[in-house]
């Protein structure tokens, strides 16, 4: 697997990523897209895809004047704890769906 492969794997969860989003996201770390991956590679990016996502997903809603205070809103959160399952291929159960806030709908045909 290339260092661009893995790269477009980590972002999937998301969305699809370019080929020149591939390349600029892997050179801005210090990376040739066409080189094969290692484990030192995978833990950079994994990294790097998290501070991206941490940014575009779970930034604050207001910050003080002073910036010593932050808030953030139950959407930002919920969506950004909705990324999370998703990115690790977590299907949620009752309990934790409630906790987090998530509905969950399941098929009860079965029951008819």
């Amino acid at each position: 697997m290339t260092t661009g492969d893995y790269i477009k794997q980590c972002f999937s969860p998301l969305g699809d990523i370019s080929d020149a989003g591939v390349e600029k996201f892997a050179l801005g770390l210090g990376l040739d897209p066409g080189s094969d991956v290692d484990i030192n590679t995978k833990v950079k990016i994994s990294g790097s895809v998290d501070k991206f996502m941490d940014k575009i997903l779970a930034h604050p809603t207001s910050v003080s004047e002073n910036g010593f205070s932050k808030s953030w809103g139950a959407d930002t959160l919920l969506n950004y704890a909705k990324y999370m399952f998703k990115m690790y291929g977590i299907t949620p159960n009752d309990d934790t769906a409630a906790l987090v806030g998530i509905s969950i709908i399941k098929d009860a045909s079965n029951i008819w």
